[in-house]
């Protein structure tokens, strides 16, 4: 069962594992080298480590885990502002990228699927992208507008880069409608050319449509905006989450001029873009904890509950040994270690198997019972009430393990050094589509201090991102120098 997944799995392990190993063991040997007394800990897909070994042996699970770590930030952050119930959102140069986290735990899957559509069996927290970034291109064919996936990347990148970018990008379009400062960008070390970003959209949108360029950029940026919309609409409803019950935490380099906009169209009413926002993955994983996952297969079947407490018994004991020797090879005792238990189940005949956290004693009498509640329950929650089948026979796939040891991470700081300048250093046109252009305050970041609040239209100007408060939506910064964004009805 699953030969296509499998296969592919082990094509992309093929490919991609060459080459990390050789990155890893070079590093390990570097810093080996310098006095570092244990092995490095390499972030998973998954949220959790592995040890040099396991990267060379499990490749695959190394994969697409740079973004997990804004997920880990994201729930860190979420509970120190008391937030249960998160969408992530990261936009970059070139993707978006969506996560849930959901009454405190992050949403997992065991395929999920990379960028190109190759579905990987691995444990993975879910993260959903799409090719829409800053450096997104937009073109048209004279009928229709669109954005993305193809991307400019850094080099040429945007054509407002001047390095012979020919094609407009979504930056080229905030670029002219006032909401990106071209002589900011890169905290002014970086200045950005506004006539050729206007000369890209006019000659590959705005004259093949028969619109001015300040309507094209408006419509480059709309369209974009939908797409990532319907994205977050689409990840969140196929779980059973209603977007509006969720706060947005926005980062990325990119998201904060998105954002709001992306709250008003989901009916979101709480919007937070992080102090380190540009940074927001690797702060991630710099902050998460050691985490050692390992799953075995052993599928036997639920209704033979004297098979299922012996299988369970033995998968246990060897997932444990597992962790065991992980947490030794690091140097740590596994008394430091919290561990987790998990199964994954069907019903016999499905395909897709649901994950569930194992109860305490899960070996004792009891066990089939227990199981079969938290799964009906949760397939209820998740496909509805009526798709649950009693009588149908369930089937646990596979056993889980995971030991974490809490990493010491520091509190998060407050923000100190801001000057007492409240009021706009600036004021700029802001063009819309169809609309007269809007007479917006322009802050500097680095003068506005905690509990400042900002009515929009407004535009935040930092170093590495800029943020954008649309009319009828308001801003304000928290000591620890995130803003939280309500949107409003509209703007």
């Amino acid at each position: 069962m699953g030969e296509y997944e499998r296969m592919v799995t082990t094509a992309v392990a093929a490919h991609v594992g060459p080459a990390t190993t050789r990155y890893i063991a070079r590093l390990q040997d570097r810093l080996a080298g310098g006095g570092l007394r244990h092995p490095i800990q390499v972030m998973t897909a998954s949220g959790g480590t592995v040890l040099p070994d396991g990267a060379a042996r499990e490749a695959v699970s190394v994969v697409n885990s740079g973004p997990v770590g804004g997920l880990v930030a994201a729930r860190r952050l979420g509970r120190s502002l008391g937030i249960e119930n998160a969408i992530t959102a990261d936009m970059g140069g070139t993707s978006f990228d969506v996560g849930v986290i959901a009454g405190g735990a992050i949403e997992r899957t065991s395929t999920p699927f990379l960028g190109q559509g190759l579905p990987v069996l691995t444990r993975s927290v879910r993260i959903d992208t799409l090719g829409a970034g800053g450096g997104s291109i937009a073109v048209s064919d004279g009928f229709r507008l669109r954005v993305g996936p193809e991307s400019a990347g850094a080099d040429p990148g945007p054509a407002c880069y001047g390095r012979g970018g020919e094609y407009p990008t979504v930056t080229d379009a905030l670029i002219v409608l006032g909401i990106v400062n071209p002589e900011r960008f890169f905290g002014g070390r970086y200045p950005l050319d506004p006539g050729l970003a206007a000369a890209a959209i006019e000659r590959h949108v705005a004259r093949p449509l028969g619109l001015g360029v300040a309507d094209a950029a408006a419509g480059i940026v709309e369209v974009v905006n939908g797409r990532m919309a319907d994205l977050i609409r689409k990840v969140t409803i196929e779980t059973g989450n209603d977007p509006r019950r969720f706060a947005l935490i926005a980062y990325g380099g990119a998201c904060g001029a998105h954002c709001a906009d992306l709250a008003m169209r989901l009916g979101i009413s709480r919007v937070i873009v992080p102090y380190g926002a540009a940074v927001f993955s690797a702060l991630g994983i710099a902050l998460s904890d050691i985490v050692y996952a390992h799953t075995l297969s052993a599928p036997v079947a639920l209704d033979d509950e004297d098979a299922a407490r012996r299988v369970a018994q033995e998968a246990l004991a060897v997932l444990g040994a597992r962790a065991a020797a992980d947490l030794a090879a690091s140097g740590l005792a596994p008394d430091e270690a919290t561990t987790r238990h998990g199964v994954e189940m069907r019903y016999r005949g499905q395909m897709n198997e649901i994950s569930l956290d194992l109860p305490d004693g899960a070996a004792e009498p009891g066990l089939a019972p227990q199981l079969r509640h938290a799964f009906e329950a949760l397939y209820a929650e998740r496909y509805g009430a009526s798709a649950v089948r009693p009588a149908a026979g369930l089937e646990i796939v596979s056993f889980g393990i995971e030991a974490t040891v809490a990493a010491e991470a520091p509190p998060i700081a407050e923000r100190t050094g801001a000057a007492a300048a409240r009021a706009p250093a600036a004021r700029r046109r802001i063009h819309r589509r169809g609309a007269a252009a809007l007479d917006a305050g322009i802050h500097d970041f680095a003068t506005l201090p905690a509990g400042s609040e900002i009515a929009g239209p407004a535009v935040v100007e930092r170093d590495m991102t800029t943020i954008w408060v649309p009319p009828s939506a308001t801003a304000r910064l928290d000591p620890m120098g995130n803003f939280e964004i309500r949107p409003g009805a509209g703007g």
